[in-house]
């Protein structure tokens, strides 16, 4: 086994002669001749009825080219991944604050908000339902006609009470998670071109081209064929471009017009109407015994996907399938609801479900450990998953890489950080006596060194790849030598600022090197596209690398002996190849995991609450790392996400409205506040498996957040309940150890 360290993955990435890269825009900066500039009428209620909208105004204005309605979009039109419930614009109700009523199409874009204003809409407000629990109770308002319970999910196995009965030790918590953004830096935008020909080229931020192109078709009535969707670059996207967002409107107005269009959203619009990561609340009830061995897990879900389904579904499912965690059970049962609300929407967001239970279970694993009183690291490797073992759900699934490997590490870790502890004290701007503006008591510890207590936690998870049986898991691709000698490689999956890009090139270079006839030859990749791609599906659940080696696998030698039969040059050849499936009767399963284990240290500032996370050692196992510049970066960025998550991100809403309409009223974190990050990555073929390699942006981040989580704890004395975790709760935790420390 090689364990990778942070200098060892730094130094084989800038070993890699940089590759030569044509300059990226982002794709809502991109132009064309004629250009008409878009605008939506959004709604300012988060639930009402429509009772007319009168265009006729906005039509007559100067410069104005369209103005579109609901009604004036085909009769039963409706967006969404795998429940079409979304309109790309509301026709009789509207279910959430930003959601689309009407559009315009103007020559600049002063125009276009001048015709907006001439927008006469007549509402007829109704009911907001703004909680989960109350969206499910008798009589409340239906947002949609089968009712708000959009998904329910149970599994069951074992005799959970007579476990219960037996158990020395039990703990039972409730775990309520935030609503969190994207924060992307580049925002949803389209540009659609249409063509002299009567087809039509859509320039927009996606994560699966073909399906857009797909859902565009079936909007417009054409024939996917006459539309070629461009969807990459992205400036970020973790999930929230996974949906349509400006595409449609944008397409409608192009075709209406006869002009291109292009609609981008701003950050008001983008926090209003865009995707965010579900709230839920985590119900657990755990018990093992006295010697420390697992025996039962109770655990209840809520979630609140907002006003239209998008991936709430499938989130649910994930995270029903990664409450049991990396653990062995006699007894388990878990049970979720998903609930329609007035709330925006919930969609995909890095992690997909499993983050929130990830964070609940480990939370919870510590607790017990500490109600047991033995250590948190030895508790894990008692009731580790073994290599063998089926999946959360029962399914057969492949090797799972060594947990107690992952676990080994992060003991390690958990030895450097005694041996050499960061500083408990954070020098930076605010950090002296006196000077945090946040603090409101004059009351101070006897010295300084009192001032910052220190806390350390662990964490080890196991995460899914791709889709269960039935989801997109098959993907094509195309690999030619071009009459210029280059080798391209076309795909469809996208690249975000994921390092998708790089891990085509490396596993590219490395295989044309390993054919004679191939070998040196120039190559060129073109990823996110339609034309002359096959679909690859979408690039999501953590398969974009696994898609890309298995292709590449394929695509190589083909294209070799199809040079070899041929001296012309042009030569293309395709394939297609599937991410593995499994089943089981309790429900949407995986086939493959990745494993991911974490060590946090942070400082808690007993004067104001705040939270400093000081290091973090993150320790991945997903096979050989593909490209180190990649692998690196998905780790470190990670960091900041998971510790925005615990400590400081959320999104609330009141009466279906956000609290938050830019970036101003919703923190994220910054440079500022980067820890130092240490990697210890396992960089080995997993024994018995042949699904290599796996992805590593959810695994990282599903285990780092928990373990930040897990060193709040150790620094309050406490565990935390609410996410983010909130100044007010630590000072309150630190002041109720202090009162009961002998």
């Amino acid at each position: 086994m090689t364990v990778r360290d942070t200098a060892a993955l730094r130094a084989a990435a800038t070993s890699r002669a940089p590759a030569a890269l044509p300059p990226h825009r982002f794709l809502g900066d991109a132009s064309a001749p004629g250009l008409l500039h878009a605008a939506v009428l959004r709604s300012p209620h988060p639930h009402a009825r429509i009772l007319s909208v009168s265009l006729d105004a906005a039509r007559c204005l100067p410069g104005v080219h369209a103005a579109i309605a609901g009604t004036d979009l085909p009769t039963g039109h409706r967006l969404g991944i795998q429940v079409r419930d979304r309109p790309a614009l509301a026709v009789d109700v509207v279910r959430h604050v930003g959601e689309p009523v009407a559009a315009v199409a103007a020559d600049t874009v002063q125009a276009a908000r001048a015709a907006l204003a001439a927008i006469e809409v007549r509402w007829e407000v109704l009911p907001t339902v703004d909680d989960p629990e109350g969206a499910l109770a008798p009589g409340a308002p239906a947002l949609h006609a089968g009712g708000n319970l959009l998904h329910a999910t149970r599994f069951e196995r074992g005799d959970l009470e007579s476990a219960f009965a037996r158990c020395a030790h039990v703990v039972e918590s409730v775990v309520t998670t935030p609503r969190q953004v994207h924060a992307y830096l580049e925002l949803e935008s389209a540009l659609a071109v249409p063509g002299d020909d009567g087809t039509l080229h859509v320039l927009a931020p996606c994560q699966g081209p073909h399906a857009i192109r797909q859902d565009l078709a079936a909007l417009l009535g054409w024939s996917p064929g006459r539309i070629e969707v461009t969807g990459s670059p992205l400036g970020g996207s973790y999930g929230g471009k996974d949906d349509m967002h400006a595409q449609a409107i944008a397409a409608l107005l192009a075709v209406r017009c006869g002009r291109p269009v292009r609609l981008a959203w701003s950050r008001a619009e983008s926090m209003a109407a865009g995707m965010k990561r579900h709230p839920f609340v985590v119900r657990m009830r755990t018990g093992c015994t006295a010697d420390g061995r697992l025996l039962a897990h109770d655990v209840s879900l809520l979630l609140d996907t907002g006003a239209y389904a998008s991936h709430g579904p499938e989130v649910l499912d994930t995270a029903h399938e990664h409450a049991p965690g990396a653990y062995r059970w006699e007894a388990l049962r878990v049970a979720g609801r998903l609930a329609y609300t007035n709330n925006g929407i919930a969609g995909a967001f890095r992690g997909f479900g499993a983050l929130q239970t990830s964070t609940a279970l480990e939370l919870q694993i510590d607790a017990l450990a500490r109600r047991a009183g033995l250590d948190p690291i030895a508790f894990r490797a008692r009731n580790l998953l073994g290599r063998a073992d089926p999946g959360p759900l029962g399914q057969p699934i492949a090797p799972l890489p060594d947990l107690h490997a992952v676990l080994a590490q992060v003991e390690a870790a958990r030895a450097e950080s005694a041996a050499s502890p960061c500083d408990a004290r954070p020098e930076r701007a605010g950090s002296e006596p006196g000077s945090d503006p946040g603090r409101t008591s004059d009351a101070r510890p006897a010295s300084e060194s009192e001032r910052w207590v220190r806390g350390r936690g662990c964490a080890l998870v196991v995460k899914s790849e791709g889709f269960a049986i039935g989801g997109p898991n098959a993907a094509g691709g195309r690999l030619g030598r071009r009459a210029d000698g280059v080798v391209e490689l076309r795909v469809g999956l996208s690249e975000m600022g994921q390092g998708l890009s790089g891990a085509a090139r490396e596993l590219l270079r490395a295989a044309l090197d390993a054919q004679p006839a191939l070998a040196g030859a120039p190559l060129h990749t073109s990823i996110g596209l339609t034309e002359r791609t096959p679909s690859a599906g979408p690039t999501s659940a953590s398969r974009g690398t696994h898609i890309l080696a298995k292709l590449v696998a394929a695509l190589v030698p083909k294209l070799a002996v199809a040079c070899a039969a041929r001296e012309a040059a042009d030569v293309w050849v395709e394939a297609e190849v599937a991410m593995p499936e499994t089943f089981s009767e309790h429900g949407p399963a995986h086939a493959i995991f990745g494993a991911c284990g974490a060590f946090a240290e942070v400082s808690v500032d007993r004067w104001t609450g705040r939270v400093r996370v000081d290091r973090v050692t993150v320790v991945p196992s997903v096979g050989p790392v593909v490209s180190p510049a990649g692998y690196l970066s998905q780790l470190e960025g990670s960091v900041p996400m998971a510790a925005g998550f615990v400590v400081l991100e959320d999104l609330p809403a009141e009466a279906g409205r956000f609290r938050a309409t830019n970036l101003d009223g919703y923190l994220v974190p910054t440079l500022a506040d980067a820890p130092r990050v240490a990697v210890r990555a396992i960089d080995a073929p997993i024994a018995d498996d042949d699904a290599l390699p796996r992805g590593i942006g959810e695994s990282a981040l599903n285990a780092i957040a928990p373990a930040i989580a897990n060193a709040i704890a150790d620094a309050a004395g406490a565990m935390p309940s609410v996410l983010p975790v909130s100044p007010a709760w630590l000072r309150d935790a630190l002041d109720a150890t202090a009162e009961g420390a002998p």
